[in-house]
């Protein structure tokens, strides 16, 4: 009604300010809108460029790996092929060691004739513990004098003496090297001959257990293993003892795997000796029994060494270590002869009975080709080659 009432011209006027403020207002929410788009349109091109980007590195790895694969591929080729090539030529070095070995062992040197020797030697009798006797022709002698040399020299580069400050001594193997080595241990050359027959002894032992399945030992069948079993006793007492024994941490592992029956606190039990003088001349009065039964008082248990009909008694095998102890004590003189209990009366008597205060000098003399060292009997050159070889009981049973 108002409108209506309206002339022409105010109604021109109200309608051109109303298309003025309508146009103003569509052109502010159009100012808005576009600006918002424009933002929205910037993130999403950085979005694209980013992911663009994204995929490319993701690419270029890919084609890193690729031919880094490849690489791998063509490295691990090379590895094989130089591989094989190692392989092929181990053959060719072992041929030519070969062939400087041979040559070593082919130039004419002593140590090349007596190594020739002692292949003989094996080839003929099987083994390469050659005898040292007296009665051997001047070669044989020769060549036992040089298996001893050999094993000493070995010995002394294996455990090398200590200096006064605790330093190891720089101890020249000789002749020997390790081509050398190699060729005798191919043989079947034995460098420590103790342990050799200790080992030889424990599977004698170990074959006896599977065989009686016992460890009760029969002296009139198996001598020799029952001596050996008695003096491991023997040995293992001293060990409790704390004094220095031959039954090692190993050995004595070994004979605790058969269950080896060690003396026990009972009549067969090793005796504690007073060392009185009452002692001594039972002792003595027995080694005087054993000379007047057998001719002699070489009181060792290993076989061929002692009486064959009756066991030697180990007290005696005690009584004649303790002399020689006491013996080496007097020949020392000075302080070691005043705590000497072996009187100058004793030894007289001792020797009277052809009492061997040093059994080691009779193997010697037997190496030099000399004479002393006591009468010859049938075991004689058998107790030298075994104190030289290590097989004796000299070092066991009498030290």
């Amino acid at each position: 009604a108002k409108w209506k009432d309206l002339g022409q011209a105010e109604q021109d006027d109200i309608c051109r300010r109303i298309r003025v403020k309508y146009q103003t207002r569509s052109l502010r929410l159009s100012s808005k809108d576009k600006s918002v788009t424009y933002s929205a349109s910037k993130r999403l091109t950085a979005a694209r460029s980013d992911f663009d980007s994204a995929c490319e590195r993701k690419r270029s790895a890919e084609r890193e790996i690729e031919d880094a694969r490849k690489n791998l591929e063509r490295a691990q080729h090379r590895l094989r092929e130089a591989i094989s090539h190692n392989d092929s030529l181990d053959g060719s070095i072992d041929r030519a060691k070969a062939g400087l070995d041979q040559a070593e062992l082919s130039e004419p040197t002593d140590w090349t004739e007596m190594y020739n020797r002692l292949k003989e030697y094996r080839a003929q009798n099987g083994h390469c513990n050659v005898p040292i006797s007296k009665s051997n022709p001047p070669d044989l002698k020769r060549l036992a004098t040089w298996m001893v040399r050999q094993r000493a020299c070995y010995r002394n580069y294996r455990d090398p003496p200590e200096n006064p400050d605790g330093t190891l001594q720089q101890v020249s193997i000789g002749s020997l090297n390790a081509q050398k080595i190699d060729a005798l241990e191919k043989i079947g050359f034995v460098w420590d001959t103790k342990d050799h027959q200790w080992r030889k002894m424990y599977q004698e032992l170990v074959a006896y257990k599977r065989e009686h399945n016992n460890l009760r030992i029969n002296f009139n069948t198996h001598r020799p293993l029952y001596r050996w079993a008695d003096r491991q006793k023997l040995q293992y007492v001293i060990l409790k003892k704390g004094e220095p024994s031959l039954l090692t941490p190993e050995r004595v592992r070994l004979l605790q795997s058969v269950d080896f029956p060690w003396w026990k606190d009972s009549e067969n039990a090793a005796p504690t000796f007073d060392r009185s003088d009452a002692w001594w001349d039972r002792q003595y009065n027995e080694l005087r029994r054993f000379h007047a039964a057998y001719g002699h008082v070489r009181i060792s248990r290993n076989q061929g060494s002692t009486v064959k009909d009756e066991k030697v008694s180990f007290r005696l095998v005690e009584f004649g270590t303790w002399n020689r102890k006491q013996y080496k004590m007097w020949k020392a003189g000075g302080l070691e002869r005043e705590r000497c209990r072996l009187s100058d009366e004793r030894i007289r008597l001792l020797r009277e009975l052809g009492f061997e205060f040093d059994p080691h000098a009779r193997v010697r003399d037997s190496i030099s080709g000399g004479t002393q060292g006591g009468p010859s009997r049938s075991g004689s050159e058998g107790d030298a080659a075994a104190m030289m070889n290590g097989e004796g009981d000299f070092g066991e049973g009498v030290t």
